[in-house]
């Protein structure tokens, strides 16, 4: 029987697989992350998404035994958070997330922007206001700073 991850892996082109979760000055940790993983850079040229596509930066999957299969859509802000920007490029992550992982399950689903300033307190309440659809349910975007590790024992 094939893993959740092997799987995934046959549905992507090898070539936009990543080490890293690294872009435009902002970085995502993956020490302590759940392992094993697999991470796709959606702005690759051969990514499952075109270049003019609304999409996040990247996407973290990862097997946590019974606990099921992770799914991580990932913006990265070095810059300020546009709470509209961020959650259509979320929204988009979840829609890639669900052609990857079709019937997959069970999955644990969490949005998250990284971001390299401080968000501002009005970004902030509208952020924590939006939700991200993945299957029928509405998940609360997850906010950290970058150069911190991926976290989801908080999730």
């Amino acid at each position: 029987m094939n893993s959740p991850l092997k799987k995934i892996g046959s549905r992507i082109n090898a070539h936009c697989l990543a080490s890293k979760i690294d872009k435009g000055g902002c970085s995502v940790g993956l020490r302590g992350a759940p392992a094993p993983f697999v991470v796709v850079d959606l702005d690759h040229p051969s990514s499952p998404v075109g270049p003019s596509s609304t999409k996040c930066d990247y996407i973290f999957f990862a097997e946590e035994g019974k606990a099921g299969l992770w799914a991580v859509p990932l913006e990265l802000k070095s810059s300020a958070v546009n709470p509209n920007g961020v959650s259509l490029q979320l929204q988009a992550g979840a829609k890639i997330v669900e052609k990857i992982v079709r019937a997959l399950s069970p999955v644990r689903f969490v949005p998250v922007v990284a971001h390299g300033r401080k968000v501002h307190r009005k970004q902030y309440h509208e952020l924590a206001k939006r939700r991200i659809s993945f299957r029928k349910e509405r998940h609360a975007i997850k906010l950290m700073e970058c150069g911190t590790p991926l976290d989801l024992d908080e999730a």
